[in-house]
C-alpha cells in the first residue's frame, strides 16, 4: 500500500502532536498579545445643514439654498453625497 500524505500524520503522531500544541501556544500567545479596547476609536463623520426661509415653498429652497450649498460643499473629495431632502 502506497504511503499518502494522509497517513504520514497518523504513522508520525508524536511530531503531530507537538506541532498541534506547538500552533495552540503560538495561538494563545497572539490572542494574549492582541491590542484589546472595549471602546476602540473610531471617527463617525457626519454633518447636517439646516436652513430655514419662512414662506418659501420646497422648490424655491431648492434651487436658492440647497443646490448652490450642494456645489459648494460636494467639491471637496473627503465629502460623500449621500441624502439631501428640501422640505
Amino acid at each position: 500500500m502506497k504511503h499518502s500524505w494522509i497517513t504520514w500524520p497518523i504513522d508520525n503522531y508524536k511530531i503531530t502532536a507537538l506541532i498541534v500544541i506547538l500552533l495552540f501556544i503560538f495561538g494563545l500567545y497572539g490572542v494574549y498579545m492582541m491590542p484589546k479596547d472595549e471602546f476602540p476609536p473610531f471617527t463617525i463623520r457626519d454633518g447636517v445643514v439646516v436652513a430655514v426661509m419662512p414662506g418659501a415653498t420646497a422648490e424655491e429652497i431648492e434651487e436658492q439654498v440647497a443646490r448652490p450649498l450642494e456645489r459648494y460643499i460636494f467639491t471637496y473629495k473627503e465629502v460623500n453625497r449621500a441624502k439631501t431632502y428640501s422640505t
